[in-house]
């Protein structure tokens, strides 16, 4: 079950075409030149520090809050979401499975 949530984002991955190179221009053009780009195109340097600032605040938070909701199973900051929720609710059920059996061995013993 585990090992399926990790290939399921990957075949829909490799369904929809992958992750192709260009995309990175892509993303740059659409969401980060408006950010760090001054009007005439120079790099806004201030700008850049700051987003990679928060970048890095992204990059040590994620993987404890991944650790965490997944039972220690996920820590990689650019997992996809599909695979983080699927460990958690996995893991939900288990301990609630664990709880109820819990529950049951106490009131009947």
């Amino acid at each position: 079950m585990i090992l399926d949530s990790f290939i399921w984002p990957l075949k829909r991955a490799g369904e929809e075409g992958g992750v192709k190179m260009e995309d990175y221009e892509k993303t740059y053009e659409e969401f980060w030149k408006p950010l760090v780009e001054n009007p005439d195109g120079t790099l806004n340097i201030d700008q850049i520090k700051r987003e990679l600032h928060d970048f890095y605040f992204q990059m040590e938070n994620t993987p404890k809050v991944f650790m965490h909701v997944t039972g220690d199973k996920v820590s990689k900051p650019n997992t996809f979401a599909e695979v983080v929720i699927s460990l958690a609710d996995e893991l939900r059920e288990e301990e609630i499975e664990e709880a109820v059996q819990n529950a049951l061995q106490s009131e009947y013993p």
